[in-house]
């Protein structure tokens, strides 16, 4: 009965270290988790509940880039809070599934799309994406659900001497054994507009893009010369270009 009580007391002393481990220690295993391209500086708190400053690593420049101050805290019955400025993530994990929220969630462009997963042109990917609205249902049959909205704001890439094109929004959703399909817009502004479609495997490897792109006419100087290389002109429509990537693989819009 003695030793019984003595492994209990470790227990629980074991268990009080764990929780008030510090902030430091997540840290540490941040870097870790995400093989050295994000990092927490100026950390304070614990584990548990804590803040500091959010650094990401350009996977196509190399350089460490200063993206918001963040917080983290565990709530109850169970769920993990992170801010990163003004944005909010909400991951709570359940019996039956996982659930994470995403809301106002800003991180740089050139993190995601410069990501060797997902196959783009080797360049550097200018602006935030803004993960405006997402909501992602993880079952524990391995099952995934997810949809949300995605704001690229002032999208820019080296490909096009980093020129600014506005922003777009991509309205998507994916579905486990489908894949991701989203409806794609460009936001006002004094460059272009665009819309389209976007589907992709669930490798993310076989994207297909088809859409149509109009021109002011105060772009149409910049940004002709690059759209000719990717896109068709439409007769009779000044600054207007079908672009389907790869050429031929879903039927744009007119």
């Amino acid at each position: 009965m003695a030793r019984r009580w003595r492994w209990m007391a470790v227990l629980i002393f074991s268990g009080l270290l764990l929780w008030q481990a510090p902030a430091a220690w997540l840290a540490h295993l941040l870097n870790d988790l995400c093989a050295n391209q994000c990092r927490l500086a100026r950390v304070s708190g614990t584990w548990w509940g804590g803040q500091g400053v959010f650094y990401v690593k350009s996977p196509s420049q190399g350089d460490w880039r200063l993206v918001d101050d963040i917080d983290w805290r565990l709530a109850l019955p169970l769920a993990l809070e992170v801010h990163l400025g003004a944005g909010r993530a909400r991951l709570v994990p359940g019996f039956a599934q996982i659930e994470l929220t995403l809301e106002q969630f800003v991180v740089p462009a050139d993190m995601i799309l410069a990501q060797k997963k997902l196959a783009l042109p080797t360049a550097s990917w200018g602006g935030n994406l803004n993960f405006d609205q997402t909501k992602a249902v993880w079952d524990y049959a391995a099952s995934l659900k997810a949809s949300g909205l995605v704001v690229w704001e002032k999208m820019a890439s080296s490909m096009i001497e980093n020129l600014p094109l506005g922003s777009i929004e991509l309205h998507w959703n994916w579905q486990e054994g489908q894949g991701l399909s989203a409806k794609i817009a460009s936001r006002p502004n004094d460059v272009m507009t665009l819309h389209g479609d976007l589907l992709a495997g669930q490798e993310l490897k076989s994207a297909r893009f088809a859409g149509v792109i109009d021109l002011t006419e105060s772009a149409r100087p910049r940004l002709e010369k690059y759209l000719r290389l990717v896109a068709k002109p439409v007769a009779g429509h000044a600054g207007r270009f079908n672009i389907q990537i790869p050429p031929g693989a879903v039927k744009g819009s007119k």
